[in-house]
């Protein structure tokens, strides 16, 4: 139970994400959640409400953190929601389940937070420019550039997806190193469908 947090939990089971998880959670966690997501609801809304949007989902779990720190009830019940977990006949699963949740929201919020940071940035630097007309030549010899590129990796992604897939057909191997060639196959296409993608938007 290192890896999760008793706001973790709190923040999983109230947000209602465990429609992700696919797993079948018995009525002491759900009875537990619903008691948590009540008392918060009732204390302290404005949390709740940032919670279930996720709009940034690492706030949401620090203010949850700190309602569960400064407030003894909300500790209590979150505590009860995490013994109920933990005395779950699947816990290691639905833990893990919960974990791998968490992790991928977090990612894409932070993918999500990088992507704004770098739409501002190609703002920010579209401003400075005083006259495009004389950045002009330099932006086109840019894009050809990356069309190339793009075309370059997407070219050799393929060509190292067929060398994988000849030594699939006619190499014999053992089953794991076809797991590992499949795998690796699959990464490569879809790494160089995405790189002739952007060179056909280029």
């Amino acid at each position: 139970m290192e890896t999760l947090s008793l706001a973790a939990i709190a923040a999983i089971l109230a947000s209602k994400s465990l429609e992700k998880i696919g797993e079948t959670i018995g009525e002491n966690v759900w009875e537990s959640s619903q008691k948590l997501l009540t008392l918060m609801r009732k204390k302290y809304p404005d949390t709740i409400e940032k919670n279930i949007q996720i709009e940034n989902y690492g706030e949401a779990l620090i203010q949850i953190e700190e309602v569960i720190e400064k407030d003894t009830e909300v500790a209590e019940a979150a505590i009860e929601l995490r013994q109920a977990v933990e005395s779950e006949p699947n816990q290691q699963i639905l833990i893990q389940s919960l974990t791998n949740v968490i992790n991928i929201m977090l990612q894409e919020e932070r993918r999500r937070l990088r992507n704004d940071s770098q739409i501002n940035n190609l703002h920010v630097d579209r401003i400075v420019i005083s006259n495009p007309e004389e950045n002009q030549p330099a932006m086109k010899q840019q894009t050809s550039s990356e069309h190339r590129n793009s075309t370059i990796i997407g070219f050799y992604l393929s060509f190292l997806s067929m060398i994988l897939v000849g030594l699939l057909v006619f190499v014999p191997i053992s089953v794991g190193i076809q797991q590992v060639l499949i795998a690796l196959i699959a990464l490569n296409t879809i790494f160089s469908f995405s790189a002739f993608r952007i060179s056909t938007r280029s």
